[in-house]
């Protein structure tokens, strides 16, 4: 009878510390607090409409403290609608990087492959890529209705 109270006890102390272990691993507050993203430009051309995506955490103080932010590179999104073509709106991940040519924000769609594309900070002519998004006017930055001039 003492055995089986030990091997109980055993038992019972290890599955309390299993659960112990899962119950730290998956504690909500510990995971990382979801982040909000702003539209900061919007390009278009005849068949498509690009938009780029900053974290609102670095594009909310005005193009000076956004562009010292993303001097190292920061994660942002770069989105293709082609509603008209029946195929949707996607977001990719990319990196947001200052140009020191125009003062302006170099995305880079890393998933993609392809070469970087800089969007000057008083807006211009951009390519994307060479199937739905070449030649795209692209507003100033910030001028989209949603961030800071």
């Amino acid at each position: 009878m003492g055995c089986r109270k030990l091997w109980t006890s055993a038992w019972l102390k290890a599955l309390f510390c299993t659960a112990l272990t899962y119950t730290s691993l998956c504690d909500p507050a510990g995971a990382a607090e979801p982040e909000s993203y702003r539209l900061i430009v919007s390009c278009k051309n005849d068949a498509a409409v690009a938009e780029i995506y900053a974290p609102e955490r670095i594009s909310n103080n005005g193009f000076d403290a956004f562009f010292e932010a993303i001097q190292t590179g920061q994660r942002g999104y770069y989105a293709l609608d082609l509603n008209e073509y029946g195929k949707g709106k996607v977001l990719e991940p990319a990196t947001l990087r200052a140009s020191k040519v125009n003062k302006g924000v170099e995305v880079d769609q890393f998933t993609r492959g392809l070469p970087p594309t800089t969007v000057p900070k008083e807006g211009g002519t951009v390519s994307f890529d060479t199937r739905f998004a070449t030649s795209m006017v692209c507003s100033p930055l910030f001028e989209t209705g949603t961030g800071p001039n």
